[in-house]
Formats: C-alpha cells, structure tokens, sequence
C-alpha cells in the first residue's frame, strides 16, 4: 500500500492558467490514492485581501470597491482561460456564491461603520477558498477522483485573530475522522492557512501559512512525506533577492532549517517544522519548474556546522529601551518590557543587553509599536529604527561591508548578526 505524502502549492505555483496546468501534470503522476494536496491563495491574492480588509476598516467605499472588483476579475480571468464554455459558468457560479458572502461582510462594514475583530480572518480566508474551487474543478475536468475538503471542519484553532494556536486533540481527531476514510478514493484537495475556532468561525494560521496547514496534516495521520513545491530549487545558502551566487543544500537537520527560517529564509513557514520534527517525518523542498531536480530534504540528519550560510529577514523595526533613573536594568526591567511586547504578540528577531539599555527588533507594525511606546515610555527613554533588517552571516569568512547605516552588530561563536537601517 502507498504510504500517505501531502503535497502543498504555493501562491508562486498557482500565479496563473499556465502554472495551474503545470502543477495539475505533477498531480496526474502522483498516486491518487493517499495524496493530500494542500493549496494557497493564487499568486498575490492574500496581500490583495489584506488591503481590502484595510480600505473597508478605513471605510473608504470605493477603493473597497475597486479592491473587491480587481480581486475577482483576476480570478475570473484565470477560470476563462482554464476551462471550456461549460466548465467555465460551472465554476463561476460556485465561485460567485463565495465572491456574494465576501461582498456582504464589506458592505456591512460599510453600512454599520464597524470592522469586528474577527472580520479580518473572514476576509483573509477568501484566497484559499477562491483557489482551492479552481484548482477542484479543474482537476476534475482532468478526469481524476478528487475530494474537495474544508479544512475548517478538520483544522481546529483558539480564537486569537490573525495567528490562532492550533487545539491539537481535536485537530488530530477531526482530520482521523475525515481524511482516512478518503484517502483509498482517491486525491483529497483542501485549503492551507484557514482554520476554525470550536465554535465554527473561522480562524488563520498566519501569514504564509499553508506550509504549516501541511505540517499538521501530515502529523495528524503519521504521513510518510511532506512535499511543498515552490518557485526555487530548494533551500538555498542565500536569499537570491539580496545575496549573489547562492547554492541548493541537498539536505538539512530540523534544527538548522528553524534556525535558517528565523533568521529569514522565506522557502518554510517558522510553524512548519516543530509538527514534523515530533513524528520524524521529512518534508522535501522541490521546484515546480524543474521537477527533475530533488530539491532540499529536511528531516533527521546531521548538523552541517561549516555550512556557509548568508540570510536577510526584512520588514523590521529596531528599539531601544534606555532607563531614565541612570539606573542599570533589572531582570525586573527586562521582564517587564518583554512582557509588553509578548503581550501584543511580537516576534523577537535580535536582542541585545548592555548597562542602562536593551534593544531589540520585531516586526514592523506602526500601530502596534505606537502601543509599546506608550506602555513604556514613563521608565523608558525611545529610540526607534524603522524599517530595519537583520542580516545573519554563518561561517562566512569574508568582510562584510554593509552600505546602509549599522544600527547594531553582535557575533556569537560563528554566527554574525548585523542590523541596519533600510532607505
């Protein structure tokens, strides 16, 4: 009997018509019997939602408009040059029943002036379900057996908005339930990056999610492989956007890839590993561009300590905490301000501790930050940096000479971290 494997397409995988039909060829070579496939919005649709959510909070009514209109020509588009006349109404209609219940939940914002917490994930959930009914219904017209299944009556969250914690006994009982009595009849298509709380609304995992989605499927059923097809090779010693001549590495320990994707590699979701790691199943990188090439294998394998390694994690904000009193920092101090900035769910990318000051960097969200500032401002004077990014060198031998503005520098056995102000 096959072993189960879940395959995951990204946004870069499904852009357009073109790259639909391709990764349908990859499917179609894929045993149809226990093979999960796990699909994200279409090319840039989750930041195309993310903005409409903002112009309706704002209550600006005709770029919310405008927004909800581009967003659903381009889908569209794509249907009419994917499939035949009657194909085409087919899935138009079914995607119109999703575009009406989107187009409500704006114009009641607009109506009632008033943007509900849980509205934004309402509206951010819209991509996965958008592409998933194309990618269905196009894969049925293949002639394949295919299950289409809502991943939010399998995945099961808290309610927190934007980056819900997965409850994992009921996640792990719900896809048992619902999954395995599919997996002999065929393919199995659903959503990654959605969710649901124990009360049925709907939750998300958080931004680039879909690997995580993966991860926690193939968990929940002790799958024997997790493969996500992306736009690259693999995994790669350097970003290719900000480094020069970046090589594949053929395999990775768990370990050294979260240590890869918190120090910025894009390629994996920083959730997706630890479900994995836990069941020792390999998740394999592979190009759907070249499936030729193996890609990256991450699994149980040895440290690569002299591994030459250059990341670049952008879309941060540097701050720097000086007490007033003149003063050293207390462990009190430091608790305090790291309790702020749990507190309105920042992620700590670099941290540094001298006498009187502490700095760090987390995301960069304005608002938010405002927040922290105010928090703390009566102990604290505040310096803040933004946009900054983190630049994380390993076993790089080289000088590095950065053009930009240094904010701060810290080396730690041979890891190198440098941050600096962005233009």
């Amino acid at each position: 009997m096959q072993e189960l494997t879940i395959h995951k397409f990204g946004g870069a995988a499904l852009k357009n018509a073109t790259y639909i039909r391709r990764i349908a060829q990859i499917i179609q070579e894929l045993p149809a019997k226990n093979t999960v496939i796990v699909v994200s919005a279409i090319d840039k649709t989750t930041n195309h939602l993310e903005r409409l959510a903002r112009y309706a909070k704002n209550l600006d009514s005709n770029q919310t408009q405008r927004q909800f209109k581009k967003i659903k020509e381009f889908h569209n588009q794509i249907v009419n040059e994917l499939f035949n006349e009657k194909l085409y109404f087919n899935t138009v209609e079914k995607l119109s029943v999703l575009f009406k219940d989107l187009e409500q939940i704006i114009a009641g914002v607009l109506l009632l002036g008033d943007f509900p917490d849980r509205t934004h994930d309402r509206i951010m959930s819209f991509g996965e379900l958008f592409s998933s009914i194309i990618v269905y219904e196009y894969l049925a017209a293949q002639q394949l057996s295919i299950t289409w299944v809502d991943s939010r009556e399998i995945i099961i969250t808290d309610s927190q908005i934007g980056q819900s914690d997965v409850i994992w006994s009921l996640t792990e009982k719900y896809i048992q339930q619902k999954i395995s009595s599919l997996l002999s009849s065929g393919y199995i298509l659903t959503q990654g990056y959605i969710a649901a709380n124990t009360e049925g609304k709907t939750t998300t995992l958080g931004r680039e999610g879909s690997d995580y989605s993966a991860a926690i499927i193939a968990a929940s059923l002790n799958a024997r492989k997790v493969i996500v097809w992306k736009d690259v090779l693999g995994v790669l010693t350097q970003d290719p956007r900000f480094f020069d001549s970046p090589s594949l590495i053929s395999a990775l320990s768990y370990e050294q890839a979260i240590e890869m994707t918190y120090a910025g590699a894009s390629v994996l979701h920083p959730k997706t590993l630890k479900p994995l790691f836990q069941k020792n199943i390999p998740l394999q990188v592979r190009s759907f561009l070249d499936t030729k090439n193996a890609g990256t294998i991450i699994g149980n394998f040895p440290y690569l300590h002299h591994l030459p390694i250059k990341l670049k994690k952008t879309n941060l904000a540097a701050i720097q905490f000086t007490i007033k009193d003149f003063n050293y920092l207390t462990n009190k101090n430091l608790l305090e301000i790291t309790a702020n900035v749990s507190e309105l769910n920042f992620t700590i990318t670099f941290i540094q501790h001298q006498a009187r000051t502490l700095l760090l960097c987390i995301e960069n969200r304005p608002n938010d930050i405002q927040k922290l500032r105010e928090q703390t401002m009566d102990l604290y004077d505040i310096t803040i940096w933004s946009p900054v990014s983190a630049i994380t060198i390993h076993n790089e031998q080289t000088e590095f000479s950065p053009a930009q503005k240094m904010i701060a520098k810290q080396l730690i056995d041979n890891k190198l971290v440098i941050v600096l102000q962005e233009e």
